[in-house]
C-alpha cells in the first residue's frame, strides 16, 4: 500500500498569521482551515512555513508525489519555493507558481533518492512576490492542505502477468 506523509508538527513559522500544521494535515482535504500569511510585498521578505511530516517505512519505490492546496487572491503570480529536508540538509526544491485566483490542488515529483532517514523529513514552503510583480501590491496567500504520498513498487512477479 502506498504510505501517506502528513504534517506532524511545525517546526518553523514567520510571518505567518494563521493556522499551523494542524490546518493542513487532514486525510482528505478541509478547506475550511488553513495557513494565511502576513500580507506579503512585492520584493519583500518571504513567510515561511516548516513542519516535519509523519514518518514513514523505507519505502520500495524511488517515485513520490508532493500535493498541496493553496489560493492566491489575485490572478497574477505569487510564488512558492517548496523544499523536502531531512534534519537541516535540503534534499530537493521547485518553484511554484499558483495558477490564477481560487483554490488550486497541485502535484509535483520530488526527487527522494537522496533520503535515508524517512523519520526526519520535513516540508517548507517559502512564500513571496517578486520584485517586479507590483499590480495589486501586498496580499495574503493560503495553504490549505500538503501530502507526500510514496507508492509501492509494483513487484516484478505481477508486471510479468501484464
Amino acid at each position: 500500500m502506498a504510505q501517506f506523509l502528513r504534517p506532524i508538527a511545525t517546526t518553523l513559522s514567520s510571518r505567518i498569521a494563521t493556522g499551523d500544521h494542524t490546518s493542513i494535515d487532514e486525510a482528505v482535504p478541509d478547506d475550511g482551515d488553513y495557513i494565511r500569511t502576513q500580507n506579503i510585498y512585492p520584493g519583500g521578505a518571504a513567510a515561511v512555513f516548516e513542519c516535519r511530516l509523519s514518518p514513514a517505512l523505507q519505502p520500495r519505490s524511488p517515485n513520490a508525489t508532493l500535493r498541496l492546496r493553496s489560493y492566491d487572491p489575485q490572478p497574477y503570480g505569487s510564488y512558492m519555493t517548496l523544499s523536502l529536508k531531512q534534519g537541516a540538509q535540503q534534499l530537493w526544491t521547485a518553484e511554484y507558481d499558483p495558477p490564477g485566483i481560487g483554490i488550486r490542488t497541485a502535484e509535483v515529483s520530488p526527487d527522494i533518492s537522496g533520503v535515508t532517514d524517512w523519520s526526519d523529513l520535513s516540508f517548507r514552503c517559502e512564500f513571496y512576490l517578486p520584485g517586479w510583480q507590483t499590480p495589486g501590491g501586498a496580499r495574503n496567500v493560503y495553504l490549505y492542505w500538503l501530502e507526500l504520498e510514496i507508492p509501492d513498487r509494483v513487484p516484478a512477479s505481477l508486471l510479468m502477468l501484464l
